[in-house]
């Protein structure tokens, strides 16, 4: 009697060997994007949270460039994309294997709540000419204007003439405040708060009166200074347009 072939030995022998062939063709194809990946500029960390902080304070951000690949990479630009960062001095050649820190200083004068921006690093490397890195923080104040943001626009007022106008100051902190001065950086700006002490959540009347003496649009710029330890120093200005 004829014994009939039994293939099922042959075929998990087969299948077994065909798995590691696949497997192996997958674990190259990983470790070839891995290191195609690490080749060139990298940069850390991607996104920065600063957390909450207060209006006119000036925040140091920092990030690291790295050269990980064989050959020099030239930086050409580092954006930021608005007027209210400004980029310190960095390296525009690194060197195989060379680090560089790049700090960007952040002005938050004029913004409240929740913010994002963003940084461009821009250079020769073949991988990625352009990173992206991002950077966030929510703005809080202690002290507030009744007008909204830290510029205030008076509108039209006559050459040669004094203007009037007011706002209000609140205290949002839970403990009391001493206005301990109005610094303003034009003589002709005059600045009188009814009162100097504000208690928690209190709010004061802040008198103005300016005696502009050039046509045109104009921008004068003071700084309350107080005696809170979040915020000593409250940075405003106030906009309008001159005419005869």
């Amino acid at each position: 009697m004829e014994i009939p072939f039994k293939s099922c030995g042959y075929n998990k022998k087969k299948i077994a060997f065909a798995q590691v062939i696949i497997f192996l063709f997958i674990a190259t194809l990983c470790n070839i994007k891995t290191v195609y990946g690490q080749i060139g500029l990298d940069a850390q960390p991607k996104t920065i949270n600063l957390g909450e902080i207060y209006s006119n304070s000036i925040p140091r951000i920092q990030f690291v460039l790295s050269n990980l690949g064989k050959d020099k990479i030239n930086i050409y630009a580092i954006n930021t994309f608005c007027g209210c960062s400004e980029v310190h001095k960095f390296k525009k050649i690194l060197l195989p294997g060379e680090q560089d820190t790049v700090e960007i200083v952040f002005n938050t004068f004029g913004f409240r709540g929740h913010i994002n921006k963003s940084v461009e690093i821009i250079s020769d490397d073949k991988n990625s000419s352009v990173i992206k890195l991002y950077f966030s923080a929510t703005i809080v104040a202690d002290l507030e204007t009744s007008f909204i943001g830290d510029v205030y626009w008076v509108g039209n007022i006559k050459l040669d003439s004094t203007s009037t106008f007011y706002f209000y100051l609140k205290n949002n902190s839970d403990n009391d405040v001493l206005i301990e001065n109005i610094i303003a950086n034009n003589i002709s700006l005059k600045l009188h708060p009814e009162k100097n002490n504000l208690s928690k959540k209190d709010s004061v009347k802040v008198n103005v009166s300016i005696n502009p003496s050039d046509l045109g649009l104009s921008s004068e710029e003071f700084i309350i200074v107080t005696n809170n330890n979040k915020q000593p120093k409250l940075k405003l200005a106030i906009t309008f347009f001159v005419s005869k």
